[in-house]
């Protein structure tokens, strides 16, 4: 009988841990925001007139989130949420660059603010993606490689349609390249991939996924170039 109580005490224990154990590539990076979505309103790549971009780092239980002004929140963290402590961090607003810099900033601490928060984080080659959603549903998508400009004009080139999601989905670009397309789920599953030609109408067979909510990436020769949330009803 002590035999069992034991080895049920250390099963519990185990559980313990790798319930509340952080992913330490959270810590490893300095995450670059690539993507913005709050309500209806999608912002592909947020930058600031000056040249800095939004960024999100954690050192230890501190969460520093950059856009015009750095905001230092203490913060709870285990291996699929952050939470903040005491009373949470809500930062005055500075004036950025442009009436744009200052919505993006605006929509940017909004959503990181709206505790609690979780994460998910998916490898693909030497980029990591990290995905932050709030109590709302609202996103932040954010990527641990620095972005050219060149990046910034590719994504911007890009649609995505019907959203939420139909039977089939819709992929277009304007340069008529070739790509990898993938999808994830919350928990960072794979659920289809698929090699697409912009140069046709790509079109994407999704009537097989269940409601919910996923995250869509698309890659050329190995790095990512586009990513966003969509949802399934």
């Amino acid at each position: 009988m002590s035999y069992i109580k034991n080895t049920i005490l250390a099963l519990f224990s185990l559980g313990s841990i790798l319930c509340f154990s952080q992913d330490e590539r959270l810590f490893q990076n300095e995450w670059y925001v690539t993507e913005l979505n709050e309500g209806d309103n999608t912002l592909i790549n947020p930058t600031l007139e000056v040249g800095s971009s939004f960024t999100i780092e954690f050192q230890n239980e501190n969460m520093l989130a950059t856009a015009c002004l750095t905001n230092n929140c203490e913060v709870t963290i285990d291996a699929t949420s952050i939470a903040a402590r005491g009373f949470g961090c809500s930062p005055p607003l500075v004036f950025c660059g442009s009436a744009s810099d200052m919505i993006a900033e605006r929509t940017y601490f909004n959503i990181i603010s709206g505790f609690p928060l979780s994460y998910t984080i998916v490898e693909d080659g030497e980029e990591a993606v990290l995905t932050i959603t709030n109590s709302n549903g609202d996103t932040a998508v954010f990527s641990n490689r620095v972005l050219s400009t060149g990046d910034f004009k590719t994504k911007s080139a890009f649609s995505l349609y019907p959203n939420p999601l139909g039977n089939v989905l819709n992929i277009n670009a304007i340069n008529g390249k070739s790509y990898e397309f993938a999808i994830y789920d919350a928990t960072g599953k794979i659920m289809l991939t698929k090699e697409i030609n912009t140069a046709f109408k790509a079109k994407v067979d999704v009537k097989h996924l269940p409601s919910g909510m996923y995250f869509s990436k698309l890659t050329t020769n190995g790095v990512s170039v586009y990513n966003k949330k969509l949802v399934k009803n």
